[in-house]
Formats: C-alpha cells, structure tokens, sequence
C-alpha cells in the first residue's frame, strides 16, 4: 500500500502524465515488477486499497479488497475466487460433477423400470418411486449445469486466463492488448494452478506455483516458466529497421537521413548527386555521377556536411541508389564522415 504522502503527491498531480510518471516511480521504490497496464497505459492503481495492483490482481467490490489474480467473486461459496483458492475452486466443480453424475447412474435402473414396468414398480417400490424419480431428475440437471461450468474454468486454465481476462484481455507494458499474453503451453498452463506433480492434482493441497504477485509471461525477452522469474536473459542485439527512408514519390517532398542510414533504393534512370554547399562541391566529387536502376528520372540525392565536420580534400565513395515502386530503402555506400543526406523527390 502507498503511503499518506504517495497518495497526496498524486492528488496533486496536474496532468495524466505526470500522474503516470508518479505511479511508475512509486512502483519502482517499492520493488513492484509489473508487466500489466491500464487502458491509459499507466501502472494499474486501486483508489479504494490505495495500492498498486499486482499482475493479473483486481479490486473486488463484494469483498472490498483486492485479490491477487482474481476469477470472479463466487455467491454460492460466499468469496472470490482468485490465485489462493482457483484449485479448490476446480476441485469443487470436479467432485460435484462426479457425485451428480454418480447419483444420476445409480438411479437410472431403476427409473427405467418404473418407466417401463410400471406395476411391477408399483408393488416393489411403493411411493418411494417419486423419490427416485425425484433424484435422478434433479442430478441429471445439476450435471448439465455444473459440467458446463467445470469445462469452461478447464478451458481457462488449459489457456492462462481468468474469467476477467476472458472478457477483457490484459494490456503490458507496449500499450499491446494480448488475450494469449500469460499462456506459457497448456501442459504448463495446468501445472501452474495444479503444481508439479499429477499424483497431487485430485487432491485438495496447495500445489500451486508461484506467489499470485509476479507472472511469467510469453512477451518477447521475458521468463518462461517460474523458475526462470528474476533472471535476466541476454538480450538479442538490435538489428537496424528494413526502411529507413520511405519517400513518397511526389511534388516537393523530403526526407532527411545521415549518410550510415540512406540505405536509399531507387529505380530511378538517372540520379543526380549533388552538394548544397559550394564549398565542399570538389571534395565530393567523387559522389557525382549517374546511376543506373529505372523510374522516376526526377530523383536528386543532395549531399549537406554537418555542421561540425570537415570534409577530406578527396572522397572516394561508391553509390548506388536504388527505389522500388514503393520507395523503400535498400542500399547505398556513403563516405566515412558521415555527411547529412537530404532526398529530394519531385515531379
């Protein structure tokens, strides 16, 4: 729970977003690792436990508290059915359904003679028929009700999800919606509400893995399984973007790339390079000249120094640039000095 001052400093807060940065922070100081957001992509704050929310936890309104990885609040158990007690939940379901359908076979026999030796049941039975008659009835209806739901919760764990999260699927930390986004394969997805061990799952132990505070989850560079949670894994090195320039063919318009990133394509008859400052036109002679892919013959590449460079006497560069029909970049060489490079497109 946040104290007195954290929840004063965002009372005070003058905009969402510094709203958001305190909460961020106020997460950070108290060691809260949550992947999850709000629809305003902020870290998930309940108002009324003055608290930040854990993964996957919401705010029961029957309760008046927040329950970790929260199902639904159950009227026929009288609680909420969330991380501590999803497993006996399950059971519950589990051993009803076997009883209904137990009692509903046990009594079928004997419905079936009083339906169809209706007399000899008469004599044999008495008015205990109504009874029977009664309990079979009633189990067969329990088991239809109860098997739906139990079916239904099996579906959700074999996915990762809860009720909530069926209806709404949770947000991470790229502002991405992801229904999948805590699945971890359904054979994991069962040993994390029924534990490790198969003997153990019909059984009404604490099994289950985890907290019900930190999550695995299946986003890019995260755990995988719980006994990977606060690891670090090695992070994939970061690759450039395909596009780096994507100019629209058309009247006046630019793009400004440096020198290292104008992969520039062009399927242009003949691309002019030239320089914006006279003073550097020697220096970069070597870029001037025609180059040979097919399209637009309006296409000029113009070659501006920063600010801050000086330009060798003499640069040897080989170019070529290259458009598609779409204007995607593909490959140019550039000099070592890394000049500004403006494309300049027009009709």
């Amino acid at each position: 729970r946040l104290s007195k001052g954290d929840v004063d400093r965002l009372a005070l807060a003058q905009s969402e977003d510094e709203w958001k940065n305190i909460l961020a922070s106020l997460a950070v100081q108290l060691g809260c690792t949550v992947k999850q957001r709000s629809v305003q992509n902020a870290v998930r704050y309940c108002e009324k436990c003055l608290c930040i929310k854990p993964d996957r936890s919401h705010h029961c309104s029957v309760c008046e508290d927040c329950t970790l990885k929260m199902d639904h609040h159950c009227p026929w158990v009288n609680n909420c059915v969330g991380f501590h007690n999803y497993k006996f939940f399950l059971l519950f379901l589990g051993y009803a359904l076997s009883y209904c359908v137990f009692i509903a076979a046990s009594t079928a026999r004997y419905f079936l003679r009083i339906w169809l030796l209706e007399k000899e049941a008469d004599q044999e039975l008495g008015s205990a028929k109504y009874h029977i008659l009664f309990v079979f009835f009633i189990s067969i209806l329990f088991s239809l009700s109860v098997s739906s739901l139990f079916w239904y919760h099996l579906w959700l764990v074999l996915h990762n999800r809860s009720t909530l999260e069926q209806f709404r699927a949770p947000i991470f930390e790229n502002n991405a919606s992801d229904p999948n986004g805590w699945s971890l394969g359904k054979l994991n997805n069962m040993r994390e509400v029924f534990g490790t061990s198969m003997l153990l799952w019909p059984l009404p132990l604490q099994t289950c893995l985890g907290d019900g505070i930190s999550f695995p989850s299946r986003l890019p560079l995260d755990c995988t399984t719980y006994h990977s949670i606060g690891q670090t894994l090695p992070g994939r090195p970061d690759t450039p973007s395909r596009t780096l320039i994507n100019p629209v063919l058309g009247g006046g318009q630019q793009v400004m790339v440096t020198a290292s990133q104008a992969r520039a394509q062009s399927a242009s008859a003949s691309c002019e390079v030239t320089t914006r400052s006279d003073t550097h036109s020697a220096a970069l002679s070597g870029l001037s000249g025609s180059f040979s892919p097919a399209l637009s013959p309006d296409c000029r590449v113009t070659i501006t120094p920063d600010s801050g460079v000086t330009m060798m006497d003499k640069v040897t560069v080989l170019s070529e640039v290259r458009l598609d029909n779409n204007g995607h970049a593909k490959t140019v060489m550039v000099a070592e000095s890394e000049p500004l490079t403006e494309l300049v497109t027009g009709r």
